[in-house]
């Protein structure tokens, strides 16, 4: 079977490509209109030579496909578009997730401006893979943070037709239509795919990944075998958690090659790392460049990140000093955390439905999930070639308990548990309907089929209705924009203050406003990272000359103050005749810096343990690299 043959993997391939592409723009600061123009001339321009005359006409067959469907089955077709549609109008609420605005907007915003890739010291991470923000530089020229949210919400929607492939290709199907039903019906998949975030992306790629691999070992193609590193290279570019799955798939070739003797073995690895090296190798090399870590700024007591240094590191080191902590005691500590969190790692299930204040309240996974676990997954793993998919799957879970266990980066793993639970569940209905002859009939109907996927997806459904009636009117002007975004982060009323009366000629802190930095036209300091971070500033707050000539220090023109949003001290000291409040709410209150602070002595600040002293500012060059 070739490639050809499956249309979305085809399209995934063809958007990774051109991601690549785009990326390669930017390292030449060419990523501008002009340029991109270009790139999408020369694509459509293969693209129709390809539908013209492609071998055996695939595009036209698979559009003859398409239409024979949809006559035969308008009911299936008209309700998938009562499922799709609501996924597409969240997409076009304005954003106000909260990483979206720290910085994945912000890194897209910054590559659509400058036309190149710059390094940008004032964000949490100022570099990271980036496929996802490079490849949504094309839809936020045309239309904003809006385009880069629908690009999250077609692979989505591209995971759930991957699944339904699949499915028919192992089992039926019927299997595949569950396993699209159940990940469209995880409200979590919905939330996150119709926001600027990148896990949708993330998802994709790997199951992508997953789906070639498995297709090699049904067939032996060594070309499945590339396309899964490409795959993987993609998704490595779009997100460090994919390398888990990098070498746990390079460990399963090589074990499963090794069988079949040494030469196979490093034939089979090497075809693998060909692909992901052909599309990550470039990603990493230019973090490895700029920062001298490969996993800037991950793993500092392994690789170094200065001032950067994550809540990752933070969290597994909390007794250490980062200075002199070693690899092995990062290791010892991570270890622990694995042992003490099996116990939450099995009850995730349930709290991710009734106990969502464990994971900061995000959206919920599926309730269909804590069924169909004990229910299916017994009967499939009896089965020996899904035994090594569960323990990937294990082994993913076992190294979530290392990192921060934001239930975001579950998703990853989600499509292909849907897709093994789905397997198993129409296995155990096989099995009745053999006990059953009777019952054969209705067990095995397309209705039943319908029936079970409306209930699998329904959840889902529901979530996107209920926050389409949350959320209210789409905005579709400015000033509805405007009072949609201040409805939800009261504060984004001081950066539309500032950009409406000063451009981009500013420079404001935000003191636990670390999430607004995508609102602002001029240059946005302030985070619980970094050079000017909070640290910087907090232990000053007692003393307001010392406070105003440390902002003086980083060029800071403006305060904005979110008191309620961290640990804001009741004695901060912020004199009027240093501080003017321009704009004063109950949620914040915005102040200009008065005077320049040269009678003001700053009193000294305790020497940090994970950070030097902070380098000179980039004033009000917001793209400095």
């Amino acid at each position: 079977m070739g490639l050809h043959d499956q249309p979305v993997l085809c399209l995934g391939l063809g958007l990774g490509v051109l991601g690549q592409a785009l990326f390669g723009l930017g390292l030449i600061g060419r990523l501008d209109i002009p340029s991109i123009v270009g790139l999408f001339s020369a694509i459509t321009v293969v693209g129709i030579l390809g539908f013209a005359g492609g071998p055996g006409k695939p595009v036209q067959n698979e559009l003859r496909r398409c239409a024979r469907s949809i006559r035969r089955h308008p009911g299936v077709w008209l309700g998938g578009s009562a499922v799709v549609l609501p996924l597409l109008a969240l997409a076009l609420y304005p954003p106000f997730t909260f990483d979206a605005t720290l910085y994945h907007l912000p890194f897209t915003r910054a590559f659509a401006e400058t036309g190149a890739l710059p390094f940008l010291p004032t964000l949490r991470f100022p570099i990271f893979p980036q496929w996802a923000e490079v490849m949504s530089v094309p839809a936020y020229l045309l239309s904003s943070d809006v385009g880069a949210k629908l690009i999250q919400a077609l692979l989505l929607l591209l995971t759930a037709a991957l699944l339904i492939a699949w499915g028919a290709e192992i089992q039926s199907r019927r299997s595949g239509i569950w396993a699209a039903a159940l990940w469209l019906g995880t409200p979590l998949a919905i939330w996150v795919g119709c926001s600027a975030y990148v896990d949708a992306a993330l998802t994709f790629f790997i199951t992508a990944a997953f789906y070639a691999w498995h297709d090699y070992l049904q067939r032996s193609d060594p070309r499945r075998l590339l396309l899964s590193g490409l795959f993987l290279g993609f998704a490595a570019a779009t997100k460090y958690l994919a390398l888990f799955f990098i070498g746990s798939l390079g460990l399963w070739v090589l074990t499963r090659a090794l069988r079949q003797g040494l030469g196979p073995a490093w034939k089979a690895a090497a075809r693998l790392s060909l692909g992901v090296l052909l599309v990550a190798a470039p990603w990493y090399a230019r973090i490895y460049a700029t920062t001298g870590s490969p996993l800037f700024p991950f793993y500092e007591p392994i690789f170094g990140a200065g001032p950067w240094t994550s809540f990752h590191d933070r969290m597994a080191l909390e007794t250490a000093d980062v200075r002199s902590a070693s690899g092995l005691d990062m290791a010892l500590e991570q270890g622990e955390r694995v042992v003490e969190g099996l116990g939450f790692l099995v009850s995730v299930p349930w709290r991710a439905v009734f106990d969502r204040g464990v994971f900061h309240w995000q959206a919920p996974f599926s309730p269909f999930l804590m069924v169909l676990l004990p229910l299916s997954l017994l009967v499939v793993i009896k089965r020996s070639e899904w035994r090594p998919w569960c323990l990937l799957m294990l082994g993913y879970g076992l190294f979530w308990l290392t990192t921060v266990r934001d239930l975001r980066f579950l998703l990853v793993v989600l499509p292909l548990l849907g897709l093994i639970l789905c397997v198993g569940v129409e296995r155990g209905l096989g099995l009745l309907s053999d006990h059953w002859p009777k019952r054969r009939p209705a067990l095995r109907s397309d209705v039943l089929t319908l029936a079970v996927a409306v209930v699998l997806v329904a959840p889902g459904s529901a979530y996107a209705v209920y926050k389409l009636h949350q959320l209210g009117p789409l905005p579709t002007d400015p000033a509805s924009r405007e009072s949609f975004l201040s409805g939800r982060l009261p504060a984004v009323e001081a950066l539309i203050l500032l950009n409406d009366t000063r451009g981009d000629d500013y420079v404001v802190y935000g003191l636990f406003a670390e999430n607004l930095r995508y609102f602002a036209d001029g240059v946005f300091l302030g985070d619980w990272a970094g050079p000017e971070s909070y640290a910087q500033i907090m232990p000053l707050l007692h003393h307001g000359p010392s406070v105003h000539a440390r902002l003086r220090e980083f060029d800071v023109d403006f305060l904005l103050v979110t008191p309620d949003a961290g640990p804001y001290p009741a004695h901060a000291d912020l004199p009027a005749h240093l501080f003017e409040p321009m704009l004063e709410r109950p949620s914040f209150t915005l102040y200009r810096l008065l005077g320049d602070g040269s009678l003001a002595t700053p009193r000294p600040i305790e020497a940090s343990s994970r950070s030097s002293e902070p380098p000179r500012s980039p004033g009000r060059d917001r793209h400095k690299t």
